[in-house]
């Protein structure tokens, strides 16, 4: 139950924390907030134990239930998107394509470096 706690004190905090950023500089929220949380991971501020078996587990496990919102908004917003389905189907699928193709290279990247890396240690 405590750890249940502290981690939606983490999230909160963390929320907060964004909020005030972008009320400073204009910069959405949430994403300062998931940068500010980056940095406290790669910092070693924050450990990941600290965002495991509580509420993040929950939400990830119920992420789909996040996505009926816009689904439903979209749903009811059909009659904008009249003449335009060509152009939506092929924005989707080119950019679906450049974010594997980008995040294949970029994972091969790091696999790479950490191989050199193993192999300097060895």
């Amino acid at each position: 139950m405590i750890k249940l706690i502290r981690e939606i004190t983490l999230i909160a905090l963390l929320l907060g924390a964004g909020i005030l950023i972008g009320k400073i500089i204009p910069f959405p929220s949430s994403l300062s907030s998931m940068i500010l949380l980056l940095v406290l991971l790669l910092t070693g501020v924050l450990k990941e134990d600290y965002f495991s078996g509580g509420i993040s587990d929950l939400i990830l496990k119920n992420l789909a239930f996040f996505f009926l919102p816009p689904a439903v908004k979209v749903i009811e917003s059909l009659g904008l998107l009249e003449g335009v389905w060509v152009k939506l189907v092929l924005i989707m699928l080119i950019s679906n394509f450049l974010v594997m193709g980008v995040t294949g290279v970029v994972v091969q990247l790091f696999l790479k470096a950490e191989h050199e890396e193993e192999a300097d240690n060895a």
